[in-house]
């Protein structure tokens, strides 16, 4: 991955990165080296509960998967438009379990989300 993040960079491409908010690769040394030569300084959290992720199988109407992402990303815009905290009007199911390999997936709010957010990235370099 490395080899080519730096590609796309140095051709002035966007590269964001999404692991788990609590992910040890986010301070693995290759991961902070990479990070730092890229300037992927423009960090977002992201609470997948907020963009529908849910539980598989059987859950009342108010419960969501309680997984957060994290971000980072040498575009500001990227990381400022899919930034979206939990609200906390909902109850989160723990991911374990059952629950993991649903948890694998984004959900397709999250998707449409970092398609509108790459849209406006490119409208805005091309312009």
């Amino acid at each position: 991955f490395s080899p080519l993040a730096l590609a796309v960079h140095g051709a002035g491409g966007l590269v964001t990165i999404e692991w788990p908010l609590r992910c040890t690769y986010w301070h693995d040394r290759h991961v902070v080296h990479l990070l730092r030569q890229l300037d992927c300084s423009h960090r977002s959290h992201v609470a997948a509960c907020m963009y529908g992720l849910r539980p598989i199988g059987d859950y009342s109407s108010d419960e969501f998967l309680g997984k957060s992402w994290r971000l980072s990303s040498t575009s500001s815009d990227i990381a400022r438009a899919l930034e979206l905290r939990c609200d906390g009007a909902h109850r989160h199911v723990i991911v374990e379990g059952k629950h993991t390999a649903g948890s694998a997936m984004y959900p397709r709010r999250f998707a449409e989300a970092v398609h509108r957010a790459l849209s406006l990235w490119a409208t805005t370099r091309s312009s």
